[in-house]
């Protein structure tokens, strides 16, 4: 197991993202998300946005989402939110526990393609 610091730094090496990873639904995720999701072992965050994206019609109709983990790595608890271009949360959840091993993570998602900020940056 990597530790945080060398899996943020790691993270930080990705840009355009070279290859992309089908999901169901027409989803797709970059090498940068399948880095984060392995690593860090939240493949419970992925499966929570994707449900997010089917259930929320006000997500669904946005062509961009950001969607932010940020965790209090003393108590464990974490606080996800989904927010649209202009930064304005759509939705918001409390999670009372989470082993996510960073004090944040976001997930950029356009036109179904889900990755990282510093991607999403050298991509379009």
């Amino acid at each position: 197991m990597l530790y945080p610091k060398d899996i943020e730094a790691q993270l930080s090496s990705f840009k355009k993202p070279e290859h992309l990873t089908a999901l169901r639904e027409g989803y797709w995720i970059s090498d940068g998300i399948q880095y984060l999701i392995t690593h860090t072992y939240s493949e419970w965050l992925l499966a929570k946005i994707l449900k997010w994206m089917r259930q929320s019609p006000d997500l669904r109709l946005q062509r961009f989402q950001i969607f932010v983990l940020k965790v209090d790595l003393e108590s464990r608890s974490a606080v996800l939110e989904a927010q649209n271009e202009e930064r304005q949360v759509i939705r918001k959840e409390h999670i009372e526990f989470t082993d996510f091993p960073l004090p944040w993570g976001s997930i950029w998602v356009k036109d179904k393609i889900l990755m990282l900020p510093s991607e999403f940056a050298h991509s379009f």
